[in-house]
């Protein structure tokens, strides 16, 4: 089953009060300005029985490079919103889940999801 993000914004330091749900997602940090993409999923319920689920994020670049680390994580609160969501608003992250090394040539990223991040 493919699922698809309901929710997704990312979060800028330098200018923590902006939202920038119509942007294009931005990953990655310079000197005073870290960048954090969110993406929110609605999973559906899953077949009674079903167990050793396991779930894949792909994530893709345009034209620019990928950053030298990216990084999942999870966050425990999940009332937030793509139309609301700024850095200052913004749930911290809570539990670590991937780091991924790109390099110049990377154009997508697959993550193997830890058992148990997924339920639905």
């Amino acid at each position: 089953m493919t699922v698809r993000a309901s929710d997704d914004a990312y979060a800028g330091q330098l200018v923590p009060d902006r939202n920038n749900n119509t942007e294009k997602l931005v990953a990655g940090s310079r000197p005073g300005d870290r960048k954090v993409t969110y993406l929110k999923f609605a999973v559906p319920r899953l077949p009674t029985g079903a167990s050793d689920v396991t779930a894949q994020l792909w994530l893709t670049r345009d034209l620019h490079h990928l950053p030298p680390s990216v990084e999942l994580s999870e966050v425990a609160d999940t009332r937030w919103s793509e139309q609301t969501l700024t850095m200052t608003n913004s749930p911290p992250l809570t539990r670590w889940l991937a780091r991924a090394t790109p390099t110049r040539e990377t154009t997508e990223l697959a993550f193997m999801l830890p058992t148990g991040t997924v339920t639905g």
